[in-house]
């Protein structure tokens, strides 16, 4: 696979970050956009970057068009993959089993690591990723802007960030302050925050269908390359992990005892294809609510063959109980959309 090469310019004085790249220093950086890993299409978010260095520092910038914009994370090291973030990749020493992650959020929220990456496309288990988290880039600032409202729907137009990143807190390569012709790996990545439309046009986000595959993401059910294991992407927080793991395990022993056919994998990406498309060929959506995911759990005579007729009805009526709970409250969201309308 030929991957691109970015040529980085060198500068004569750091940047002054903002978080806005309105330092005019950056036009003389390249602007790149960021496109899907698989397809190479461009994301419906757009997103672009820049790169530039000086003597002592490597500044990146993002910017992106959004207009749901999602963020709580505030502690340092937090998960901020999980809403929303922009993430830098880097491999000074040219390889990529060992890199430095690095990741913003919105809220300007900072998470970076070291990898050590042991995966193969045999085994692409992460228990054969080493990270360690207490490692921190020492002396890298960062810089975001919102424009718009966070957390609102249809209340920004975007959001952006620039980094400046020590080059001394990035040991890899023979000599730490890089020299003309020296090439690093590097990976930029734009994780988008919650989505909120039914064409699901984020990438990164859990698979909304009952479906199977291999290295695809857009799957429920995941069979990495290699096989010999599978990766169950449908659960969330409000299942019971006992009682899913309970259910899962005797479903699959079912597939195996009655020579059961998943059909031929899915390696397409199903967040592109329309409603007629899906139709077609045969894949339908997972629940979409706590609703839905009790009545068709109350609907599966497997379900009481497993856990038993008690069980079944008493977890049936704490869920739909939880479910009336929740709607009998009123969300922040609700409150910014509507309280103002009065």
């Amino acid at each position: 696979m030929q991957h691109p090469i970015y040529s980085c310019s060198h500068i004569s004085r750091p940047i002054a970050l903002s978080g806005k790249l309105d330092d005019p220093i950056w036009q003389q950086a390249t602007e790149i956009e960021l496109t899907h890993p698989v397809s190479g299409e461009p994301f419906a978010s757009r997103t672009t970057a820049r790169l530039l260095y000086s003597t002592d520092y490597l500044f990146i910038g993002f910017q992106c068009t959004d207009d749901y914009i999602y963020a709580t994370f505030s502690e340092h090291d937090a998960s901020v993959w999980k809403e929303g973030c922009f993430e830098v990749f880097l491999a000074p020493s040219g390889r990529f089993r060992n890199y430095y992650e690095l990741n913003v959020s919105p809220l300007n929220t900072v998470f970076d690591t070291f990898i050590l990456n042991g995966r193969t496309p045999e085994d692409e288990s992460f228990q054969l990723m080493t990270s360690f988290v207490n490692y921190t880039c020492a002396g890298m600032s960062t810089r975001t802007f919102i424009n718009g409202t966070l957390g609102v729907a249809d209340g920004a137009r975007g959001w952006s960030a620039e980094y400046a990143i020590p080059f001394t807190s990035l040991i890899g390569a023979d000599n730490i302050m890089p020299a003309t012709g020296d090439e690093w790996k590097m990976n930029l990545c734009h994780i988008a925050s919650a989505p909120h439309s039914e064409e699901m046009n984020y990438y990164s986000w859990a698979p909304v269908f009952n479906s199977f595959g291999t290295n695809n993401r857009t799957n429920s059910i995941r069979v990495p390359m290699g096989g010999g294991r599978c990766e169950s992407r449908n659960a969330d927080s409000a299942c019971n992990p006992y009682l899913a793991a309970a259910l899962v395990l005797a479903a699959g022993l079912e597939g195996v005892r009655e020579n059961l056919d998943p059909g031929e994998p899915h390696h397409e990406n199903l967040y592109e294809l329309s409603p007629a498309e899906l139709e077609k060929i045969g894949v339908q959506e997972l629940p979409r609510t706590l609703g839905e995911a009790v009545d068709a759990f109350a609907a599966d005579p497997f379900v009481e063959r497993i856990l038993g007729k008690e069980l079944r009805n008493e977890f049936i009526k704490y869920k739909r109980a939880e479910w009336e709970e929740y709607h009998q409250s009123v969300s922040q969201w609700e409150i910014d959309r509507y309280a103002r309308m009065f």
